[in-house]
């Protein structure tokens, strides 16, 4: 064959075209999964709730009072005393210190008392100690009526003589004027007797505090 033919027949040959490789789909793991159709969310609707009835309160009841145990220092119970006094018998000046106790319940009349004095006279020194019981009345009021009775041990120290002891009852009377709640003050007349003696009279100005 001549060189010039051979020549177009090659040239014929690698002009034609090659018949494209036929596509495969992919598989494994690399392959991509279709992706999936949207879900359709529905909006929740809140849940009916039924409300709780409400019962009413019951009434309020009054408040009670404690009752609460009265001290021994209730300003009822203790008064002490300060009297500026004067004996008209044997004529003596002084002062009597004076503890009144209340030992029952608020507003009784009834009083323990005990009381010293300190008292001078021209040629002697007269140092009575008292015990005894006192009823003060109308504790609410302001003009309080007292009344009260005893025993007194008096000692009487006599310059250039034996010291003369006695044991003396005595009744007493009086009325005190309260100011307020803790203040008071008023007169209080004694009357004194012993066996064998002469009686005494003395009187008093008492000034009282409550505690």
């Amino acid at each position: 064959m001549p060189t010039s033919a051979l020549v177009l027949l090659l040239a014929a040959l690698s002009g034609q075209a090659e018949p494209a490789p036929a596509e495969v789909p992919a598989t494994g793991p690399s392959a991509a999964a279709p992706a999936p159709a949207p879900a359709r969310v529905e909006a929740a609707q809140p849940a009916a709730v039924e409300a709780a009835p409400v019962e009413p309160a019951p009434p309020a009841q009054p408040a009670t009072p404690a009752t609460v145990d009265e001290p021994l220092s209730d300003p009822a119970r203790l008064t002490l005393i300060g009297s500026p006094e004067v004996n008209l018998v044997g004529l003596s000046y002084g002062l009597r210190l004076e503890l009144d106790y209340r030992p029952f319940e608020p507003g009784t009349v009834s009083r323990f008392r005990l009381a010293v004095a300190f008292d001078y006279g021209a040629e002697f020194f007269y140092l009575p100690v008292a015990l005894g019981y006192r009823a003060v009345f109308r504790q609410s009021g302001t003009v309080r009526p007292l009344v009260g009775l005893g025993l007194e041990l008096q000692s009487f120290f006599i310059t250039d003589a034996p010291t003369i002891r006695k044991v003396t009852g005595f009744l007493e009377g009086g009325v005190l004027f309260a100011f307020d709640a803790h203040w008071e003050a008023g007169l209080v007349a004694s009357l004194e007797y012993a066996p064998s003696f002469s009686p005494g009279l003395c009187a008093r100005l008492q000034i009282g505090h409550t505690f």
